[in-house]
């Protein structure tokens, strides 16, 4: 086999479809005048840039963060980063000793090598909806991705702001997998305003949230023998929605099949597929805004629980 072959085989190996995930991620303002700028999308851009970038050393604000629980023997850099006022758009690059990456600091990117980019993650963040969709990688845990950006963030912006990702959850599954218990003993949310919108699911807690001057909001709820009736308590069940787009957590224990057993949103991720191209980054680009219009679709449909 000729290298031209080689390299056309590679390419191919590399344009495969790919499982698309999705977070939310929430800005938390530690300043004052910083309050009135979170929700523009250009402070977004500007602040998420200062740490999204090839020249980030991403190892050394890990361990400043978490000691050397990311590194493993790994160098982890920002590459490819494209951005207008609309999104940020990039890759997160996973070196090994193993991986045929080659930098090309010119164009601060990595040269295509011969064997599949098993391990450079593409993402594209879309700063009006502070929604991050992002490839699911068999060789790097699925929140890897959204632990290194909000780390790396919040250790550089440690005296100005700070920034959770939570996964979005895929609603209907969610919903058909409470629908499985004959019996729901204990819900416990932990949920936060939106930032920056709402949708009619998930409005009653977040106004409840606004109304009462709530930052954060931590619930349990107890059913008595008969069970909680999510059907007669709208405001848990608007919040469980409200933990469901990223705006927190929802954890639901009780019967299924005469087993105790328990769900949570985080756990049920929002997927889509798309079909990566190495060499078309205006392609990807249009593909990463079209399923995050279609993910925030879904978020918008109602199912009765």
């Amino acid at each position: 086999m000729n290298n031209k072959q080689v390299y056309k085989n590679a390419v191919n190996n590399i344009n495969m479809e790919s499982t698309v995930l999705f977070g939310r991620i929430y800005f938390t303002p530690k300043l004052k005048h910083f309050v009135e700028k979170m929700n523009v999308p250009e402070h977004r851009k500007s602040v998420l840039l200062d740490v999204i970038n090839w020249d980030t050393d991403i190892n050394k604000l890990l361990i400043e963060s978490h000691g050397n629980r990311f590194l493993e023997d790994i160098i982890w850099k920002f590459a490819g980063i494209k951005s207008d006022q609309n999104y940020i758009y990039g890759k997160l690059a996973r070196e090994t000793e193993k991986t045929d990456l080659i930098r090309d600091d010119t164009k601060k990117d990595y040269i295509l090598g011969l064997t599949q980019d098993t391990d450079i993650t593409y993402f594209l963040i879309d700063l009006e909806h502070s929604v991050i969709a992002y490839q699911s990688k068999p060789n790097m845990s699925d929140k890897r991705i959204l632990n290194i950006i909000s780390n790396v963030f919040n250790i550089y912006h440690s005296d100005r702001e700070e920034i959770t990702i939570t996964p979005i959850t895929d609603r209907r599954e969610m919903i058909n997998t409470i629908k499985t218990f004959t019996k729901l003993n204990k819900i416990t949310i932990n949920v936060q305003r939106t930032n920056p919108d709402s949708t009619s699911s998930s409005d009653k807690m977040d106004k409840f949230l606004r109304d009462g001057h709530i930052k954060r909001m931590l619930l349990t709820a107890y059913g008595d023998e008969r069970g909680i009736d999510l059907k007669n308590v709208e405001l848990i069940k608007s919040g469980i929605h409200l933990a469901d787009e990223g705006y927190g957590k929802a954890e639901l224990k009780g019967i299924k099949e005469d087993v105790e057993s328990s769900i949570e949103t985080g756990n049920i991720p929002l997927k889509s597929k798309i079909k990566i191209e190495k060499e078309n980054d205006e392609k990807n680009i249009k593909m990463f805004i079209g399923i995050i219009k279609t993910a925030l679709k879904k978020l918008g449909e109602t199912y009765d629980i």
